[in-house]
């Protein structure tokens, strides 16, 4: 076996490893890009609305109609009266509660695309630098890089971590969530 080699394999899968683990944490669903739909029923006078992916990639078209039977052929489109947190995933309809519809449908992209099928593109850089940092934190434990003297203090890498986590996580109680949501 190639020492050069493996190492490169275990960086790769720690990695993968730490990817997918932000995407749970960041309670994002997932980071490739996917065009999605999502129904959201208003009730209450909600006004915040969670969509199932975080991290649109531009503004999304939102239709709106008093019947979900309504949102594909009769729907109306009120894509200029919502505000979008395009990172969060959040959807604010900005209606007068006496024209407010029953049905919502969000179209969007999200995600991030790949030019490789491997390395994600137009990533922020506070991601990327998570990403970095939870794949070092899973490298610490590895014992091709124990040995190696310069290697940091994983609590120390992982306090980074955590407070990025933290600021950015998609932590929603107020926003209410799909009732039905696919990949298109």
């Amino acid at each position: 076996m190639d020492n050069g080699r493996d190492g490169e394999n275990v960086i790769l899968a720690a990695l993968e490893g730490a990817t997918l683990d932000l995407a749970a944490r960041l309670r994002c669903g997932a980071f490739d890009l996917a065009s999605r739909e999502d129904d959201f029923r208003i009730c209450d006078g909600a006004t915040a609305f969670a969509l199932s992916r975080g991290f649109v990639r531009a503004a999304p078209t939102v239709w709106a109609a008093q019947d979900r039977s309504d949102l594909g052929a009769s729907a109306r489109n009120i894509t200029d009266r919502v505000d979008v947190d395009r990172e969060k995933g959040v959807v604010s309809v900005l209606c007068r509660a006496s024209e407010q519809p029953m049905w919502l449908r969000v179209s969007y992209q999200a995600g991030f695309g790949t030019d490789d099928c491997e390395t994600y593109k137009d990533v922020p850089a506070w991601l990327s630098l998570a990403a970095q940092l939870a794949a070092r934190i899973a490298l610490n434990a590895h014992p091709s890089f124990v040995t190696n003297l310069s290697t940091t203090d994983a609590s120390v890498l992982q306090s980074q971590l955590d407070r990025i986590i933290q600021s950015k996580m998609r932590y929603l109680p107020w926003a209410q969530i799909p009732r039905a949501s696919r990949t298109l």
